[in-house]
């Protein structure tokens, strides 16, 4: 039965071969690529538009702050409200929602906020917008001018 398969797939191939037709081609015809197969799947992810693949979730987005602004080793480790207690670790909560997106607290679970965040979200997901840092008393800063979207936050 083995040779039987192998001298079918043989012939099976040599005729696919002949029929592929002359190894250039004809004078005056130019070839172009086959036109792609539709599927009933879906889109392939290559066709996927870069802005649905590439989306930054909120967490994403709160994670790179924290590891841009704080001291290496230091990760952002979700809602202040769930957050466990972490030496190493910087959570958020959220105070108030404005015009221009979320305004967050953050700082280390079970403390004070070491500033809040205006973010923002939009076609490629969420993102820092803004932060602000008020100057607490004995901190040695001056008076810093305190942003529009702050101003609700109590």
């Amino acid at each position: 039965m083995a040779r039987v398969s192998r001298s079918l797939a043989a012939l099976l191939t040599v005729a696919t071969l002949a029929g592929c037709g002359p190894g250039e081609p004809s004078p005056g015809r130019t070839w172009s690529p086959p036109d792609p197969v539709a599927t009933a799947s879906g889109p392939t992810p290559a066709l996927t538009p870069p802005s649905e693949v590439e989306r930054v979730t909120f967490e994403q987005a709160m994670a790179r702050y924290v590891t841009a602004n704080y001291p290496k080793g230091t990760r952002y480790v979700g809602d202040c409200e769930t957050a466990k207690p972490d030496p190493r670790g910087v959570c958020g909560l959220k105070k108030v929602t404005v015009d221009a997106g979320e305004v967050w607290g953050i700082g280390v679970p079970y403390s004070e906020f070491d500033g809040f965040l205006l973010l923002a979200e939009g076609e490629a997901g969420w993102r820092v917008a803004d932060a602000y840092a008020p100057a607490f008393e004995g901190s040695g800063t001056g008076p810093r001018p305190t942003p529009s979207w702050f101003v609700g936050v109590g």
